[in-house]
């Protein structure tokens, strides 16, 4: 999935679909996201909120949570 959305982010692919399949799909996940897969993913955030301001991506972002406390550089 983080190749997947590191390829939708260099390609600034806005397609629908694909994104709502990537937001699914991530949602479906119960594990913590791994400090490896966390960059696209955090990037995919500012992505979404500059080209689909009208989608309601707090569940996705949620996923993040674990990550960013966990995996915390500071």
């Amino acid at each position: 999935m983080a190749n997947l959305i590191y390829y939708m982010l260099f390609r600034q692919n806005t397609n629908k679909k694909i994104w709502e399949a990537i937001i699914d799909q991530t949602l479906e996940y119960d594990d913590i996201l791994p400090i490896n897969c966390y960059k696209p993913y955090k990037f995919s955030k500012f992505f979404l909120a500059h080209h689909f301001p009208e989608w309601d991506i707090s569940e996705f972002l949620d996923r993040f949570y674990y990550s960013e406390r966990y995996f915390n550089q500071v």
